[in-house]
């Protein structure tokens, strides 16, 4: 992609002193490793994915004795509910009830499947389902359904070889077998579910054929294929249909940080990023130490139709290790036709209304959701080279002296607007718009005034931060 950004005119003026905001480049992913599932022939799917992302728990685990080793399918207690066990080799079924993937079969001479099982179902229902299929469209005769065989398991039982045998010949055409097995009615919604009901399994094979359900022994076990997050950063993080992702359409390097807003279970998810960290009770713990600098800058780039993302900043004080909020800014980021340099100088901000601030937070959202303001499925911000910086590199001594507000008229204004230094300054200057976006960079030398023109520009509040031999000055205009 082409990278187009506002030219730069400094002549014989410093650049400005920058810090990179650790991983603010987003270069640095990390891995996250999940949990094991048995490993065999078959892609699989399990509970685990639903109380691991809940509590950090796991309700499918393997289990061990005398070296010898099964699975343990168990309802556990979430963060709200009771979150039903299940084990699937293959993947979630669709609504009509058709797995994907499955173990492959050649020989469809089996009359059942058999297990080794050890259960208590508390008075609930748990169930076997074995599906046959041909490619993935079900086929054949079954109790549930084409190709599909449902067996309730009740009660209690202690370690038993168990046979679940079928009522019809299976079709000569299958060529994939799926076999779920679950410590809840979840197809039928046994509400509320019974925690601790388990189901203990083991030796799955079929009756009366010579293909193997491979993996059917849960002897051998794996990492299920682990996620990606941007190092030093916090992401939503979803196992399925992830609101972020590391793209490389980047504005500089190798890659930036994408989010997006998703449509799930008819509600917008927003993509979501903090550059920060989030503390055991959700609250923001603040992980950028501002020192001396005073200004934040960062490039986006944003694809939406009829919608905005977010960049809300936070500031914080911090006194013997705790971290009080000071002051909040969110910049409106709209939609563009390519990256986009922001820059925001924070410290006028704060030194205006005197506020001190040790520490800062960035959250960045692909869309605004408010009350009033409903988030747009498909929205998609890419964030790069998120950096805070110190006008030319001044010492804040130095630049507090330095930083004056330059005289301005007419002001307001409908069009141009005249700057007087007082005396002769060289340098250039920035424009700002009231949501925080440069909208304008010009250079001037050996002058005591500069004209510039707000005429194209719709109204609201701009400001002007001149850059100069003799330090940095500011201005405010209202276009009317």
């Amino acid at each position: 992609m082409k990278k187009i950004l506002l030219p730069l005119f400094m002549g014989a003026v410093a650049f400005s002193a920058n810090a990179q905001i650790s991983n603010g480049d987003f270069e640095r992913w990390d891995k996250v490793l999940l949990f094991q599932h048995p490993s065999g022939a078959s892609a699989t799917m399990s509970s685990n994915y639903e109380t691991y992302f809940d509590n950090g728990l796991l309700n499918v685990t393997k289990e061990e004795v005398n070296g010898n080793s099964f699975v343990r399918i168990e309802n556990i207690m979430g963060t709200e509910n009771v979150q039903p066990g299940f084990f699937i080799f293959g993947k979630v079924p669709s609504e009509d009830m058709v797995f994907s993937a499955g173990n492959p079969i050649s020989d469809v001479n089996m009359t059942g499947i058999s297990m080794d099982l050890n259960y208590d179902m508390l008075d609930r229902e748990g169930f076997v389902i074995v599906q046959f299929k041909n490619g993935n469209t079900p086929v054949g005769e079954g109790n549930y359904g084409p190709g599909t065989y449902f067996f309730p398991i009740s009660g209690s039982q202690d370690w038993s070889n168990t046979e679940f045998l079928f009522d019809n010949p299976i079709d000569p055409s299958a060529n994939t077998c799926v076999v779920a097995l679950a410590s809840a009615d979840l197809i039928n919604e046994d509400l509320p579910f019974a925690e601790g009901s388990f189901m203990e399994v083991d030796n799955i094979a079929f009756i009366g054929s010579e293909s193997t359900f491979q993996g059917g022994d849960f002897e051998f076990w794996s990492y299920v294929e682990p996620l990606y997050v941007p190092g030093d950063c916090y992401v939503d993080i979803h196992p399925f249909d992830q609101n972020y992702q590391k793209s490389l359409d980047s504005y500089q390097g190798s890659f930036a940080l994408r989010l997006n807003s998703t449509l799930r279970n008819d509600n917008v998810d927003v993509g979501y990023a903090l550059m920060g960290e989030k503390n055991e009770e959700g609250g923001i713990a603040p992980t950028i130490a501002l020192g001396d600098m005073t200004i934040l800058s960062f490039m986006y780039y944003y694809l939406a139709q009829d919608d905005m993302g977010e960049a809300k900043l936070v500031f914080y004080n911090e006194s013997s290790g705790s971290y009080t909020p000071v002051y909040e800014h969110s910049i409106e980021l709209t939609s563009n036709e390519n990256y986009q340099l922001i820059e925001f100088p924070f410290g006028n901000e704060l030194e205006e209304q005197e506020i001190v601030a040790t520490h800062m937070s960035i959250e960045f959202k692909s869309s605004i959701e408010t009350e009033n303001i409903t988030a747009i499925d498909g929205s998609v911000l890419l964030l790069d080279n998120v950096s805070l910086g110190n006008a030319l590199g001044l010492n804040p001594a130095m630049t507090k002296q330095s930083l004056r507000q330059v005289r301005s008229y007419p002001n307001p204004t409908m069009g141009r607007v005249v700057f007087n230094f007082g005396t002769n300054r060289a340098g250039y200057y920035r424009v700002y718009n009231q949501l925080g976006s440069q909208v304008a960079i010009r250079e001037f030398s050996s002058t005591k005034e500069v004209v510039f023109d707000l005429y194209p520009y719709p109204s609201g509040v701009y400001t002007f931060r001149f850059f100069h031999n003799a330090g940095t000055d500011y201005a405010r205009v209202i276009r009317e």
